[in-house]
């Protein structure tokens, strides 16, 4: 789950392209396994696919209602510290599951063979001093999710020239990789497909079909057309996720709101440049 903010919530309204059609739960990805096994890898975007903030603040529902209120205060984040906005969200709330279910339809495909793995765009080093990739991976253990088994001869690798941004590179963790590629939303350049397609040649791992759940279309169309070009013999097949937007958000009132997004914007600008 990394673009910018505004986007971050609102999502894509592109056309869709070949074989990617939306969901509301991560259960209808399962008529699709049809005869999968180990020749097979189910990618899940993390932010609005799996967890969502435990912040109402943060949650897409309260998004949809402030949206202007959240425009106007975005306008006082240092532009060049924007994309470290949803990043540092990760310092100032905890994370719940979109649905509770998630962690045993993992656990289920994972006992299937299917090979399991997460793909964010988040950031994969520090903000002061706090490590994201593993503030991502004890949250998952506390959650229930776990992707370690799907790669064990490969528990962590760095690719020290992909996304070079605040001090860090695209990394793999433990069968989560974090493309590192927050700041990649204004220039336009790939965000998951090029590092998707990276990782999978440095494991020695070619899948027959990629199952790739991500709440932005515009993200899956990105793999796909990654994939297309360097891979025509992978199957793509993608599902918009659209958990986020029925999540049971308690809906705030405009000072609450207001107060949430301040202190997160106050805690970003005060960010030491890292650039």
């Amino acid at each position: 789950m990394l673009r910018k903010v505004i986007m971050a919530f609102l999502g894509a309204s592109s056309a869709l392209f070949g074989e990617i059609q939306t969901i509301d739960s991560l259960q209808e990805i399962a008529p699709h396994l049809k005869n999968s096994g180990s020749e097979s890898l189910i990618v899940f975007d993390i932010d609005e696919t799996l967890i969502i903030s435990d912040n109402p603040a943060f949650q897409r529902a309260n998004f949809e209602v402030h949206r202007p209120l959240v425009r106007e205060l975005i306008q006082k984040l240092d532009p060049q510290r924007r994309p470290l906005l949803i990043n540092t969200m990760f310092l100032v709330s905890n994370h719940l599951l979109i649905e509770e279910k998630s962690p045993s339809l993992i656990r289920n495909w994972q006992k299937q063979g299917i090979k399991t793995m997460a793909l964010s765009s988040a950031m994969s080093g520090k903000i002061e001093g706090t490590d994201l990739m593993e503030m991502r991976l004890k949250n998952f253990s506390k959650l229930g999710i776990d992707f370690s088994s799907t790669f064990p001869n490969h528990e962590e690798l760095t690719f020290p020239d992909h996304n070079v941004y605040y001090g860090a590179s695209a990394r793999f963790k433990r069968g989560v990789l974090h493309s590192n590629s927050c700041h990649q939303t204004t220039s336009g350049r790939p965000e998951k497909g090029e590092i998707l397609i990276r990782f999978l040649k440095t494991v020695n791992y070619m899948p027959k079909k990629i199952f790739f759940a991500d709440d932005k279309l515009e993200l899956l169309q990105e793999v796909e057309k990654a994939l297309q070009e360097s891979h025509p013999e992978i199957k793509f097949i993608g599902f918009h996720y659209r958990g986020a937007v029925h999540f049971p958000s308690k809906i705030l009132k405009p000072e609450e709101m207001k107060a949430s997004w301040e202190k997160l914007i106050d805690k970003t600008n005060s960010l030491k440049d890292n650039f």
